[in-house]
């Protein structure tokens, strides 16, 4: 009989440690559970942060090569503009000189018809 007792002495003190053990575990189980959570959370953060980082280079890169195509279009515009100018400007001196030369001949022309003509 007083081993039944021992017994039972044992199996309740076994139950005890057995749910003292069990809450002790789904209290660590809650805390490593907290800790992956924050761990993971910061993995996440650290991801997207790089993907932000990456995304902002590649903008920064879009955008580089749009202005310089803009820039290279308007100074090709400058440049035509700039040559048309100089051209005009060319035909315009080319044709006072072909005019001063026509006027100087056609004046010649009546002095030398005008001396004969008095002569």
């Amino acid at each position: 009989m007083a081993d039944l007792l021992k017994l039972k002495q044992q199996v309740e003190e076994f139950r005890k440690e057995y749910f003292y053990r069990n809450r002790q575990a789904e209290e660590n189980r809650q805390k490593e559970n907290q800790a992956a959570i924050r761990i993971q959370s910061w993995f996440r953060a650290c991801k997207v942060r790089a993907y932000l980082s990456h995304l902002h280079k590649k903008a920064i890169i879009l955008q580089k090569t749009w202005r310089g195509f803009a820039a290279r279009a308007y100074v090709r515009q400058m440049v035509k503009a700039a040559y048309f100018t100089m051209k005009m400007n060319f035909y315009n001196e080319m044709a006072v000189r072909v005019n001063i030369m026509i006027v100087t001949c056609i004046s010649k022309s009546i002095v030398l018809v005008w001396v004969h003509s008095v002569a």
